[in-house]
């Protein structure tokens, strides 16, 4: 279950997303790769390499904020991870392909694209959602 809080009642044990990407080991699966396709346009070569959208092999300290963030919260499903830095699409993603996990969501006012995915539930304040009454009760 992906469990969102609200930055009013709650603080992140991860918001530095840069440092706490780097202490990761990464095991690339088909989970990680969805979330790099989706984010980033990308695709996952390895634990240390990927191809960028053009088709460019770069290392993965080189993935967006945004991306690193849903890895983070893959990878750390024990700790919130503060969505404060991510784009949309990242949030997006989060929602859409981390089946557990904790986050820090800022912005309320913002519907969240949902592409389908998703069969687990969303806990915020006691309730559990799918990303459809998530949108229309609390967003």
């Amino acid at each position: 279950m992906l469990e969102v809080y609200d930055s009013d009642y709650r603080e992140a044990d991860i918001v530095d997303i840069d440092a706490a990407f780097s202490k990761l080991i990464l095991e690339a699966d088909d989970n990680m790769n969805n979330l790099v396709k989706s984010i980033d346009g990308g695709t996952l070569i390895d634990s240390y390499t990927f191809f960028d959208r053009f088709g460019v092999k770069l290392y993965v300290s080189e993935l967006s904020t945004g991306c690193k963030a849903a890895i983070c919260v893959y990878c750390n499903p024990d700790k919130i991870v503060d969505l404060q830095e991510c784009g949309l699409n990242a949030r997006d993603a989060i929602f859409n392909y981390c089946e557990n996990g904790m986050v820090l969501l800022h912005d309320f006012g913002v519907t969240i694209v949902d592409e389908k995915i998703r069969k687990t539930a969303i806990s915020y304040a006691g309730h559990e959602y799918s990303i459809s009454t998530f949108n229309e009760v609390v967003l």
